[in-house]
């Protein structure tokens, strides 16, 4: 087959099925226009999160903790992104189960308990003396008697 026969065929074939090829390229040029204006995917990177309801207090292990993809835009600071950082640390408060797990949520390791301490919660009705104190502040816990007098109730108290 010589090129002017071949051109002659091409020729007869696009003017017999123009409207499809016509119906085609524009099938083409939507999709491609489609594709140049959708929004970038944001990159993500993995993160820590709580498998399940955590409370104040609780030791975390492997089981409470799960690892899942999220946007860098919505990742909080000092975000853990091996579940190793945290097990066999204790939280601070609780997570409810999907909440990122910080390095914030956490006693580090100069702030757990050891031997005959114990960790127990402690509630300071006045917002004013709870924004003086930090973790690892020693502290004297101090009681009223009942005829007015004092009483130290822990001395020494780490917070």
């Amino acid at each position: 087959m010589n090129p002017t026969e071949l051109l002659t065929r091409l020729t007869r074939f696009a003017k017999w099925h123009r409207r499809g090829l016509g119906v085609l390229a524009a099938t083409i040029c939507l999709f491609a226009s489609l594709s140049a204006l959708a929004p970038a995917r944001p990159e993500s990177s993995p993160v820590v999160v709580a498998a399940r309801a955590l409370s104040a207090g609780s030791t975390l292990a492997e089981a409470d903790l799960q690892v899942i993809q999220l946007p860098m835009e919505l990742m909080p600071d000092q975000a853990l992104h091996d579940p190793a950082e945290a097990i066999g640390r204790i939280l601070t408060g609780s997570l409810t189960r999907g909440s990122v797990v910080t390095s914030a949520n956490m006693l580090n390791g100069r702030e757990t308990s050891s031997g005959d301490e114990r960790l127990v919660p402690f509630r300071v009705p006045d917002a004013a003396t709870v924004a003086l104190l930090q973790v690892g502040d020693r502290i004297t816990v101090v009681g009223s008697t009942m005829d007015g007098g004092v009483v130290d109730l822990a001395t020494d108290v780490r917070v």
